[in-house]
């Protein structure tokens, strides 16, 4: 038979032994998480320029080109709204502004029929992202 001190502390160390465990699962999903979340930065610093660019290109077709005009089978628009959709899913960490921003492009390229006053208010809201994408994570 083992005293009963013994079974305490055995009781005892079980618990901290616990705990332990459960403070590192925590700590390692912690770490995931800010691993994940730093991958996606680096994503961002390295392609930043190029969707920049793009939102320019963007802009410039619908302002300069009329694009959305000639564009019967509407594949800029489909085009533009893939982009969108990649921003917003692709990068967590943007601001309340981009993310915003990226909700009602969204929601405005979902209209069934884009007038050309959607598209002045889409050319707008791209530069107002594009102006909140060049103010994250410099």
């Amino acid at each position: 038979m083992i005293p009963l001190w013994i079974q305490w502390i055995n009781i005892i160390i079980g618990i901290i032994g616990f705990l332990l465990t459960i403070g590192t699962l925590l700590t390692s999903l912690n770490l995931k998480k800010h691993l994940v979340k730093r991958a996606e930065i680096e994503s961002f610093r390295s392609r930043k320029q190029n969707i920049l660019y793009q939102i320019d290109g963007f802009v410039n077709s619908i302002n300069e080109d009329k694009i959305f005009a000639k564009d019967n089978k509407k594949v800029f628009e489909t085009k533009l709204l893939q982009f969108i959709v990649e921003i917003r899913t692709s990068y967590t960490f943007l601001s309340n502004n981009s993310i915003k921003k990226t909700k009602h492009l969204y929601n405005l390229l979902n209209k069934p029929i884009l007038y050309d006053g959607d598209w002045k208010t889409i050319a707008t809201e791209l530069v107002a992202l594009k102006s909140y994408l060049q103010k994250e994570i410099i």
